[in-house]
């Protein structure tokens, strides 16, 4: 052991991992001219930084606080070199920081502070609540709900540290959330609380991602996920439903927007952003083409007459002036509830919502009237073909189209030419059947 062996801990900021000008401080620990990162799960806006310092800057009472706490951690580590050095380890700044991560024992005797999962979920919400689309952070705010309900009853002290996880937990946690429902009389099972352990599982690979957390406290957990049936409309139920004539303004507003989503496959963000640049002509047709707002996978559709007429209605209808977007804006929820008075009056009776009429296009209109399935993947805007080949559902329809196709073929008269035999074929046959006697 080299008794000038360097050491050193400083203190930076990680400007690539910035989020609305608040960067992550990380700890630089530098041996013998090899370093490695520490994360510190502190957080400071960049302008408070002071680089040369490796700390955040003075004066400012907000930031006392977070520049004793990183003095403290900068010991800590600090000790557990030390520890390494007087066991006569072999040290690289990757053992030192291994070490400290496993919460090795520093110079007062007190172990490391760790991450726990409360912890974790008040980051995770800091961090990729601003990244998430709204959509998808409602659903998240869903599970961490069931966590804080499954801690406070089953956990004792409330919490537990990230690393402490086990399959165990997990499947406490998935006996827990049908049992104790977030919402009345809603009970969450199947798909839906699979989703909430994916959620789970998918925040803590975040910690370790983030450097919060070194390894995965668990493996593999995976809870069986059915693959739902895709519910559209039929052909006559499609055509029931266009034929029908509301009074009521709202009804029949959101009536367009169904038939036009039955024609064009765009879900009900897409449509209410549609705008005068997403409108092309190209091959003497119009086509609507955009990033999806969802899944942020391009789509380009041609426009069917149907679905152009409404298109055109709302377009010059509009006051330019006042919104750039054609198709006026309407809830999600508005629009579901006037989703089933149409059905009602036009007596489907199915359980369709407004994104069902997206599946709609992806079954009845376009492979019921065999559209290659790579055409449909370029207009629905998916990225991998599997996400479309869900909507290659037999319709009964297009299987009597199929079968009345095989049945015109079978029942075709075959024109058979009888061969010529001249003598030399029937040596030869002859010799042959001498060969088999």
């Amino acid at each position: 052991m080299k008794d000038d062996q360097s050491f050193g801990v400083h203190f930076m900021i990680r400007r690539d991992k910035a989020q609305d000008n608040v960067a992550p401080i990380y700890a630089k620990i530098s041996v013998d001219g090899d370093s490695a990162l520490l994360s510190t799960k502190y957080w400071v806006p960049i302008a408070a930084w002071e680089n040369k310092k490796g700390l955040a800057k003075s004066g400012i009472p907000e930031l006392t606080q977070l520049n004793t706490d990183l003095e403290l951690e900068r010991s800590a580590i600090t000790n557990c070199y030390k520890t390494l050095r007087e066991a006569g380890e072999l040290l690289s700044p990757h053992l030192v920081k291994a070490t400290y991560l496993k919460g090795s024992k520093q110079a007062n005797g007190s172990v490391a502070p760790r991450l726990t999962l409360r912890t974790l979920m008040q980051k995770y919400e800091e961090v990729e609540g601003k990244r998430l689309k709204k959509g998808t952070w409602k659903n998240y705010t869903s599970t961490f709900a069931y966590l804080d309900g499954f801690l406070k009853k089953e956990i004792p002290g409330g919490d537990i540290r990230v690393d402490k996880l086990t399959k165990e937990f997990l499947t406490s946690f998935k006996t827990y959330i049908p049992k104790n429902p977030i919402k009345e009389g809603f009970v969450c099972q199947g798909n839906g609380l699979a989703k909430h352990i994916e959620r789970t599982m998918r925040m803590v690979n975040w910690a370790v991602d983030e450097e919060l957390l070194d390894r995965p406290p668990v493996g593999s957990y995976k809870v069986k996920k059915k693959k739902p049936k895709k519910i559209f409309l039929d052909e006559e139920e499609l055509a029931r439903m266009e034929a029908q004539v509301f009074l009521d303004e709202e009804v029949a507003y959101v009536h367009d927007l169904a038939i036009f989503a039955c024609y064009t496959g765009l879900a009900y963000c897409d449509v209410m952003n549609v705008i005068d640049q997403d409108i092309s002509i190209l091959f003497g047709a119009t086509w609507l083409s955009n990033e999806r707002i969802k899944s942020e996978g391009y789509f380009k559709v041609p426009l069917l007459k149907k679905p152009l007429s409404i298109l055109n209605k709302y377009r010059y209808a509009r006051d330019r002036g006042k919104r750039k977007e054609i198709f006026p804006y309407i809830s999600n929820q508005q629009v579901n509830r006037a989703i089933k008075v149409i059905l009602q009056i036009s007596r489907i009776h199915k359980k369709i919502t407004f994104h069902k009429m997206r599946h709609t296009f992806g079954t009845t209109v376009t492979l019921a009237n065999n559209m290659p399935i790579e055409s449909l993947m370029k207009m629905m805007g998916h990225s991998k073909i599997s996400s479309t080949l869900e909507y290659a559902q037999v319709v009964d329809s297009k299987l009597m189209k199929d079968m009345q196709g095989l049945s015109e073929r079978l029942e075709k008269p075959v024109h058979i030419r009888r061969p010529v035999f001249d003598g030399s074929i029937r040596n030869l046959m002859y010799q042959a059947c001498s060969c088999v006697n």
